[in-house]
């Protein structure tokens, strides 16, 4: 809270007290504009960087791409130093209350929409809180960054305050948005669309679909860390470790023991500065052979020819 109060000059709240003495602190709420640190920040859900895996959609509400391309096209101000805030776009930054959430939000919500200041309104939550934001009709949306805006880094999932509040996210934000603006298109993910929850439950077809997805973007996201040159720096170590935490997401998501296996394994030696080995690791269980290797391989194929550079005769 200490952290919203210094970053964001535009707060408002509600609180609920007990009625009587002592005045107990009951519950509160805060809401802000939607503000980001991050100049490369989007709003994007086609990508596995986003982090949101096939079983992600069949048992939460995850947006279908219409609601995260209409805030990606939201005007924005400012600057990663002093923050970038999203025109129109409402942040319930926090919330807690003694079983009292649900009016505190209801009730920001309404005074949101009636204030005519905002289409849309974002928040964070947590994994415990996905299923009660979803009953007032908050939706997943994906959100990624490039790793201290850094453009020669990939794009990772977002974490929403994780290089200003000191310590580690040890998962990317799970973001959710909600429309309060009507409309008539079928499909949007806001309080009034028409779109419902899939059931938990699922044919072995549709799960072994889930799986061979899931798997598909777990060989993307590694396929794509291998790439990733070591700058000495710690850009370089953090970027690749975002792209392994989101590819563990997904090898869980499939349930591919082995994966989750490799995959922690490598995350391991990557935390303790190997990550040369952390690598091999990942080529070893993706059978990517070595750059060293496809260097041979193209020179005995005759594909690559090897220029000598002629020694000088005494």
């Amino acid at each position: 809270m200490t952290e919203r109060l210094d970053y964001h000059e535009s707060l408002s709240g509600i609180l609920i007290k007990m009625k009587e003495k002592p005045y107990h602190l009951q519950g509160f709420i805060v809401t802000t504009n939607f503000q980001t640190w991050h100049e490369t920040f989007r709003w994007a859900i086609d990508t596995p960087s986003a982090g949101i895996t096939p079983t992600d959609y069949r048992l939460h509400m995850v947006d279908d791409g219409t609601l995260t391309a209409e805030l990606q096209s939201v005007k924005w101000f400012g600057n990663s130093r002093d923050g970038i805030v999203f025109h129109r776009v409402a942040e319930i930054a926090l919330l807690g209350g003694l079983g009292c959430g649900g009016v505190l939000l209801s009730k920001a919500l309404k005074e949101l929409r009636e204030s005519g200041k905002y289409d849309y309104v974002v928040l964070q939550s947590t994994k415990m809180a996905i299923r009660f934001y979803e009953r007032y009709g908050f939706v997943r949306v994906g959100a990624i960054t490039r790793f201290k805006d850094n453009a020669m880094m990939p794009e990772v999932a977002y974490r929403h305050w994780s290089e200003i509040v000191d310590g580690e996210a040890l998962e990317p934000s799970y973001m959710m948005a909600l429309r309060f603006k009507e409309t008539s298109t079928p499909g949007l993910c806001s309080m009034n669309s028409q779109i419902t929850n899939r059931e938990a439950q699922c044919s072995s077809s549709e799960r072994l679909h889930e799986i061979k997805s899931a798997l598909k973007s777990v060989f993307t996201l590694l396929a794509e860390a291998l790439t990733i040159r070591a700058t000495g720096s710690q850009i370089y170590s953090n970027s690749f470790r975002e792209m392994m935490l989101t590819a563990l997401i997904f090898a869980k998501s499939a349930e591919d023991d082995s994966m989750v296996s490799t995959m922690n394994e490598a995350l391991d030696l990557a935390s303790s500065n190997s990550s040369a080995w952390s690598k091999n690791l990942i080529r070893e269980e993706l059978s990517i052979p070595r750059p060293k290797e496809i260097r041979q391989q193209q020179l005995s194929s005759g594909a690559l020819v090897e220029i000598r550079t002629p020694q000088a005769s005494c």
